[in-house]
């Protein structure tokens, strides 16, 4: 599977994620289990048992997908699905988790993105790098740091459409 369809893939849960988020409500567990992809490719945001208002504290999601502030009760915002969404993606996309350690032995350190390789970027070209390069901005262990929204990373996400223009062979 290619970058271009890793971007539709995206700007499809994006927009599943602002149609949430405009009405109120997160989530709360935006995991590659919870997206499916239709045999037309595009991709369905599922299973919204956990769905909650904005800025519920009760902790809910899918640990290795969970965004840092929701274990420590600060609420579920927008800005934690997008954690959510950039770590599925990134984790669809290179196999792995995009920050150093475990979860699965819980030595997982989240303040510490473990960004792509070089090799990493050359199997992604140039649109793939661009995406990589957005979805590590959200999958930033402070809030701060991530979009200030879903539409917001959609529309950078859909700008990079212009990327697939540019051949493969250049500055290289």
């Amino acid at each position: 599977v290619g970058p271009e369809i890793y971007r539709a893939i995206s700007l499809d849960i994006l927009e599943a994620l602002a149609y949430l988020h405009d009405k109120g409500l997160v989530h709360r567990d935006v995991t590659p289990t919870n997206v499916i992809v239709t045999p037309e490719g595009r991709a369905k945001l599922i299973d919204f048992g956990v769905t909650g208002l904005l800025q519920a504290t009760t902790v809910a999601g899918t640990p290795p997908f969970m965004a840092p502030e929701i274990p420590a009760r600060k609420g579920a915002t927008a800005s934690s699905d997008l954690y959510g969404f950039a770590v599925t993606m990134i984790h669809s996309m290179l196999g792995r988790y995009p920050y150093a350690g475990d979860p699965t032995r819980r030595d997982d350190d989240r303040e510490q993105l473990q960004y792509p390789t070089e090799d990493e970027r050359k199997n992604w070209g140039h649109l793939g790098s661009a995406m990589l390069d957005l979805l590590y901005a959200a999958a930033d262990a402070d809030p701060a740091n991530r979009p200030d929204s879903a539409r917001e990373l959609q529309s950078k996400l859909d700008e990079l459409r212009l990327i697939e223009d540019i051949p493969e062979t250049l500055g290289e």
